[in-house]
């Protein structure tokens, strides 16, 4: 009886995991301005560190901001009528 909860369990936290990677998924490629961005950059900064253009350091500082801009959503990129 007790694996069947163990079993359950572990069933129920894959379920959750599968629908938090869909729901990545979803958020990614719907906010497609800023992911390509993110992507971009992250690219940039790669060939810059193999080129020794920038130093480790220097990548893990930017790595957070590229990082942020997979999961922003597309309204930073664009304006409100209220706002102009």
């Amino acid at each position: 009886m007790r694996f069947n909860c163990i079993s359950l369990t572990k069933s129920n936290s894959t379920d959750q995991f599968n629908l938090n990677l869909k729901l990545m998924k979803n958020r990614i490629f719907s906010n497609w301005k800023s992911s390509l961005l993110g992507i971009a950059l992250l690219i940039i900064c790669i060939i810059l560190l193999f080129l020794k253009t920038i130093t480790l350091s220097e990548f893990a500082a930017f790595f957070p901001t590229v990082a942020s801009l997979l999961y922003v959503q597309d309204t930073v990129f664009t304006l409100n009528p209220q706002d102009l």
